[in-house]
């Protein structure tokens, strides 16, 4: 975001130049280079990041640990707009709890925190003319888990590239072997965000219905069972 003065009022713009280019889909990672691309991108986002100095934590939001409550309070509006059932509440209670758990017995290495942009959707990534990827819309941006970022890019990619997303991250330094139990984690946690997100939207309800009672069934419950859901979505 930026500020600028115009007729005498201050106005906030996230437009600071046009980039000529389309949003990204899925047969964009077809390859392995370009997942391997991407991720090597956030990566270097990241590391401008650690540079940045103009924003303070108290200022932008935060999506740490104290995050999960504010997810729980808002997705158990579901259960009382009858959208799913105590059951599937207490199922997205138990997944989030063991996200908890995982970052807190994490290593410092596998669990590093700082700026991240926080909203990287196809919708949020360019791709130019010269097939350049451009990352835009900076107005979640917040302090959080470096890895939420790679989870939710890796979910943009096919099954087939997807782990080119997280080598492509780290480049020549491998992965910790608890790296992606803790990616598998913020993949939910990205869609359960979402469904907080909209979860007071009446017009989006009956997708809710639909899907929120069936992600529990596939994805949360295998997680809960220590399964691997890195390729499931």
């Amino acid at each position: 975001m930026t500020e600028f003065e115009l007729d005498g009022r201050s106005l906030c713009c996230s437009l600071l130049h046009w980039i000529e280019g389309r949003n990204m889909t899925k047969e964009d990672l077809s390859s392995y280079d370009a997942a391997y691309n991407l991720g090597a991108q956030v990566a270097n986002l990241h590391a401008f990041y650690g540079t940045y100095d103009k924003s303070m934590a108290a200022d932008r939001p935060d999506y740490g640990i104290r995050r999960t409550e504010k997810m729980l309070t808002q997705i158990r509006r579901g259960v009382e707009f009858e959208l799913f059932s105590d059951e599937n509440f207490v199922t997205v209670e138990q997944t989030l709890k063991l996200i908890v758990n995982r970052l807190k017995a994490g290593r410092p290495e596998t669990v590093k925190q700082g700026i991240i942009h926080a909203d990287l959707n196809m919708s949020n990534i360019l791709v130019t003319p010269l097939g350049r990827y451009v990352f835009i819309d900076y107005c979640l941006f917040g302090f959080g888990y470096h890895l939420f970022d790679v989870a939710m890019t890796a979910l943009n990619a096919p099954r087939e590239t997807r782990e080119q997303v997280v080598k492509g991250y780290f480049g020549q330094e491998p992965p910790l072997d608890e790296t992606y139990s803790v990616i598998e984690g913020f993949m939910l946690s990205a869609v359960l965000g979402y469904y907080a997100f909209v979860m007071e939207n009446e017009a989006v309800h009956p997708w809710i219905r639909e899907r929120m009672p069936q992600f529990c069934d596939t994805r949360c419950v295998p997680f809960l069972n220590g399964e691997s859901i890195f390729l499931s979505f």
